[in-house]
């Protein structure tokens, strides 16, 4: 049996031409940047608002709502002179756009020992990258208050990520095993096979249906299934059906 944790919203049909420079697009395009993790086109930073604006199209910037509300109170905050903490992976995308927006004055840290390891800061404001699991950055958090006389957070986590985190794992300890559908740089991904971990060893994350193999299911009969925010539908659903494939036999190797 194959158990679905969660629903994912359709993707359209819209395509999308990905350039690490401005040149190599066509004049008759439209330039769409974005500062999350997984850019549609061209990464556009606080840094550099005008990249784009010689297209011939005016730009569309693609930025999920949540990273816009995460860079706005980074800069919000630094405006009312508080010393901003990131928490995230200082080399994500979206963290290094959030940062952009501070002019590049806040503190990236993803650990508990490195918010225990801070200095401490009078007036600290905390936003966290959107893709992280709740539990995680509370732990971070509860560190960070004793590091600090006032201290403002922010919660700039993804709603419909934190759902899907919290209906996965309320799904993985009741099957032998889970799948994660998503691609490895993916972000939300990652901390989506992390959580489950937590409450099952047997997780397997995959990119596509190919990289199913039988011999993972050895003895099972109930598998769990989820997959990151941007995982195609199609993608999900050969998954799926190459999971509803495999025999008992098969999977015992018979």
């Amino acid at each position: 049996m194959v158990a679905w944790a969660t629903e994912i919203p359709p993707v359209d049909g819209t395509s999308a031409t990905f350039a690490t420079s401005t040149p190599p697009l066509r004049t008759d395009s439209v330039p769409v940047g974005a500062t999350s993790g997984e850019p549609v086109v061209r990464t556009v930073s606080a840094n550099d608002p005008g990249a784009l604006s010689t297209r011939s199209s005016p730009p569309v910037i693609a930025t999920c709502p949540f990273v816009t509300k995460a860079q706005q109170y980074a800069a919000k905050l630094v405006d009312e002179n508080y010393k901003v903490v990131m928490i995230g992976d200082q080399h994500h995308p979206e963290v290094i756009g959030v940062i952009a927006h501070t002019g590049g004055k806040a503190i990236v840290i993803d650990t508990v020992a490195e918010a225990e390891a801070l200095k401490f800061i009078p007036r600290m404001g905390v936003v966290f990258q959107t893709t992280h699991a709740i539990g995680h950055v509370q732990e971070i958090v509860g560190a960070l208050l004793k590091r600090g006389k006032e201290v403002r957070v922010f919660n700039t986590l993804c709603g419909a990520t934190t759902s899907m985190q919290k209906t996965a794992v309320e799904l993985a300890p009741s099957v032998e095993a889970m799948v994660i559908i998503g691609g490895r740089q993916s972000a939300n991904t990652a901390q989506l096979a992390e959580v489950c971990r937590k409450v099952n060893p047997r997780v397997f994350q995959v990119e596509s249906a190919d990289e199913i193999v039988p011999e993972w299911f050895q003895g099972m009969r109930q598998i769990g299934v989820s997959a990151g925010a941007s995982t195609p539908d199609e993608v999900i659903a050969e998954v799926v059906d190459r999971l509803t494939q495999i025999e008992p036999a098969q999977a015992a190797g018979a």
